[in-house]
């Protein structure tokens, strides 16, 4: 590994500029914090754990501009031409047998919480700089980790569970370790009147400025930082507006920049065995509602509630039999939870004896809270919504989740295909659409013409319409109907269309209640 760079104290002097170690920001008294940055430059193509891009040359590509580019490429892929920003066309004419990869975002964003968990473990303070950076403020760590080298290496160890590329700075500010970082120059610089020259090195394209700036910077004859800080103060502001000049006083540390620590999302997991092998549902039954008694503390410790719980049923055998528990609503009452286990596990049938019991939670969120009376705690007491929901919770646990669903309506205007299924309690949006039938046929049915006018045990009366639906071209399922609120004799009001593609066929729809 790449020893670390000890930058040491040093000054920069410019004309009719004061010096950096004078600015008030920098005569703060106590420890300075320390920011390590760790950038990883391969990661839109190591979050593809595939044999074929371990073994062949391959590319992440994304659209950008119209055209499909590349994003990054393999050590592979470049020892036969092929580089970041190059056009796939281009790249697949060097190499032939190039494996490629759409970019994934989210596989990414979910790969960097990995890494920022595991991060955690050494400091509290961990900022995700998405695409494809971390920040640890680190400043308070190294005391307990014996050093920056040391701390390093544990924390190089800890994320690289499988081959990453990553490169690393630390310094006194988080953007000067990103840029660092970022331009691949390993260094350590504890002093922040070192900050200047170190930086200076660094070429304007680091600042990721829009297109039309970066030009003007060019036009200028500005190539580094070291080419901004030759310049007035004032004379930035004016010819490239007062950002730029934040955003180098955030890097040099004479601004603040505050960073919003990632927090990982909580999750709770335990284990129980059973003191013998059995199919008894009450010994089970105890198994859980000591389970549910911990994930009830933890729940209250941290003013949550869970919304789907996994139990694990495990057998001699080492097979694991899961029972799922999706409530329509957050809840930690351990009570409630423990009758709706019982209600799952009657309708479980237990092939061999259960020899250990898991718990999981995998949907933990934060406790909505509400007003209640005095006497809260009877159960007659609860509000009207929150029986509804355990009512819910029962009925599911009870008849199982694909038996209790609501409806959902979708912006669709063809009308089998403006709802779908949804879970109960679920909020979702509702768009609003016309005054439509509360039953809906499973398909249109065809209708008897009697002297032209559509008949259904006799000839029907149209009283309103016609209502034109012509939608869906787009997905090979083309409709253009009109629609009709029609009477027949019985005094039933009916939905019936007139199908537009095929002249004098009439069709029965739904049903008014």
């Amino acid at each position: 590994m790449r020893q670390l760079q000890l930058t040491g104290l040093s000054t920069a002097t410019e004309r009719k500029t004061t010096p950096i170690s004078a600015h008030p920001a920098l005569q703060r008294k106590g420890p300075l914090p320390l920011w390590l940055a760790i950038h990883l430059p391969e990661l839109p193509l190591e979050v593809f754990d595939t044999a074929d891009r371990r073994e062949r040359p391959a590319v992440v590509v994304e659209e950008q501009g119209g055209r499909m580019r590349i994003v990054t490429a393999s050590s592979k892929a470049r020892k036969q031409g092929v580089e970041t920003g190059m056009e796939l066309r281009a790249a697949c004419a060097l190499c032939r047998d190039l494996v490629i990869y759409p970019r994934d975002l989210r596989a990414e964003q979910c790969y960097l919480e990995q890494l920022a968990g595991r991060a955690g473990r050494f400091t509290p303070q961990v900022v995700l700089e998405p695409p494809q950076a971390l920040l640890l403020e680190i400043g308070g760590s190294l005391r307990l980790f014996g050093g920056i080298d040391s701390l390093w290496q544990r924390l190089r160890h800890s994320l690289t569970k499988r081959p990453l590329h990553l490169r690393y700075a630390v310094t006194s500010t988080p953007l000067a370790s990103l840029w660092l970082a970022r331009s691949n120059r390993s260094r350590v610089i504890l002093s922040p009147q070192a900050l200047r020259p170190a930086l200076g090195e660094l070429p304007v394209t680091i600042l990721e400025l829009e297109p039309r700036l970066e030009r003007r910077l060019h036009r200028s004859g500005i190539q580094t930082l070291r080419d901004l800080w030759r310049l007035p103060r004032k004379g930035i502001t004016r010819r490239f507006g007062p950002d730029l000049l934040q955003t180098l006083d955030r890097a040099l540390g004479l601004e603040d920049d505050p960073r919003c620590a990632y927090i990982a999302p909580l999750s709770f997991r335990a284990t129980l065995e059973l003191p013998m092998e059995s199919r008894e549902i009450l010994l089970i039954r105890e198994a859980a509602k000591r389970l549910l008694a911990r994930l009830t503390r933890f729940l209250w410790r941290h003013d949550a509630a869970t919304e789907h719980l996994r139990f694990g049923l495990q057998s001699s055998g080492k097979t694991v039999h899961w029972l799922d528990l999706q409530l329509c609503q957050g809840s930690r009452d351990g009570k409630r939870l423990l009758e709706l286990f019982e209600l799952r596990l009657e309708r479980t049938r237990l092939d061999d004896p259960v020899r250990a019991l898991w718990l999981e939670s995998l949907a933990i969120r934060p406790l909505k809270a509400g007003n209640r009376s005095l006497f809260h705690t009877l159960r007659e007491t609860l509000p009207p919504e929150e029986r509804w929901y355990e009512l819910l919770d029962q009925l599911q646990s009870r008849l199982g989740e694909n038996a209790v669903f609501s409806l959902q309506s979708l912006p669709e205007f063809r009308p089998e295909r403006a709802w779908c299924r949804a879970t109960p309690g679920d909020p979702k949006p509702t768009y609003g659409m016309p005054r439509r039938p509360l039953w809906l046929l499973p398909e249109p049915r065809p209708l008897l013409l009697r002297n032209g006018a559509p008949s259904c045990g006799g000839i029907l009366t149209l009283q309103e319409g016609p209502e034109r639906i012509e939608s869906g071209w787009w997905s090979g399922i083309h409709v253009r109907r009109d629609y009709y609120v029609a009477q027949g004799r019985d005094g039933q009001r009916l939905w019936l269309f007139h199908d537009l593609t095929h002249p004098g066929r009439w069709y029965l729809h739904g049903v008014f209640g």
